[in-house]
Formats: structure tokens, sequence, C-alpha cells
């Protein structure tokens, strides 16, 4: 049906990569996302579901994709997912404050840049799921499996680490900081 292609209200548009699946594999991800939706009305807002899903379909089944989202979505040992646009929303304050603590230099350049440190932070987790390349999501994705949510806001924090360093050898005049975050992961090697 083609009710299967309307990606529920909970996705984050911006927010919705396929990394590689066939037209198939996107359906599924779309009916897996649309059954974890319609069987959990409290989750109003899961940008990192629909990615997730995707990277799941390209080493599993969709049973099984849909019953390792179940399992992430219920577990109480970790938080794996923010489920309220609230809850999304206040993960950018806590990497800004994770960052101010642990990546002082990082958040100094930030604070420097002319751009609110809220706004470079408040799509931070694009940059993990749109910007970084796919061999790298793999490998943090298996961390984050092991360790929670938490292993985003370290990834996160290596990147702007990372994208300080570099920013300050270039010497580079301002510019828009939250497109070069985005173009410094897309060209990361480690």
């Amino acid at each position: 049906s083609n009710e299967c292609w309307i990606l529920p209200s909970l996705v984050d548009p911006d927010n919705s990569h396929s990394y590689f699946l066939t037209a198939g594999g996107m359906e599924h991800a779309k009916t897996v996302v649309n059954l974890i939706s319609h069987l959990h009305p409290d989750i109003t807002y899961c940008p990192v579901l629909y990615p997730m899903s995707c990277l799941f379909l390209h080493y599993m089944s969709p049973e099984a994709c849909f019953n390792c989202l179940q399992a992430l979505l219920a577990s109480t040992k970790f938080c794996y997912f923010t489920q309220t646009k609230v809850k999304t929303e206040a993960t950018k304050y806590v990497l800004r404050d994770l960052a101010k603590k642990y990546a002082k230099p990082a958040y100094d350049l930030m604070t420097r840049s002319g751009e609110s440190v809220e706004v470079i932070f408040g799509n931070w987790t694009r940059w993990i799921f749109r910007d970084l390349p796919f061999q790298y999501l793999v490998r943090i994705v298996d961390s984050f499996l092991l360790e929670g949510y938490k292993i985003f806001y370290r990834i996160s924090l290596a990147i702007v680490i990372l994208f300080a360093k570099g920013y300050r050898n270039h010497n580079s005049p301002k510019t828009d900081i939250v497109a070069d975050i985005s173009k410094f992961c897309t060209n990361m090697s480690i």
C-alpha cells in the first residue's frame, strides 16, 4: 500500500537517511517505523529511529529489525532513544555543557564563531547520522548498542575537538561554522 511510504510524524524528515537501501529496503524501514509509531503513540519525536532502522536492515530481516528496535525502546538498562521533542531539544544543552567542561578549546571556538552555541549544537545528531561516512556510523552504532545514547555524546565531543584543532590550524576566517562542522564530518578520515 502507498501508506507505507509515508513516514510518521515522530521521524525528523531532515534526518531520514536510508544508507544505500534499495526501494524495497526503504519500504521495509518505513513499515517498521510506522508499526512502532502505531504501537507507541507516546513516542512523539524520535529523530534517530528511522536512520537506525535503515542501518539495521543492512544486517537483518525487517522482523528482526522491528524486534531489535522494540527491545531498545523498552530497555530499562540504558536510554537508547529520545522519544519526545522536548527531550531531543534538551540533548543540545547537554552536549553544550559537556563541551564546555570536556572540550573547552572547541567550546570557546564556537562561542567566538558569531553563531549561537545552541544553534551549532541544535542538530548535532545529524553530524553522526547524516554527515559521517557509513562505515564509521556502523562502528558507532555497535558501541551504541553496548553503551546506549551516551556514545553519541562522546562521538560528538570527539567531532568538535577534532574540528576545532583543524579549524585553528588552518586559521580559517569566520565562516558558517554549522556547515563547516558538517563538511568536516563528511570528509573525516581516521
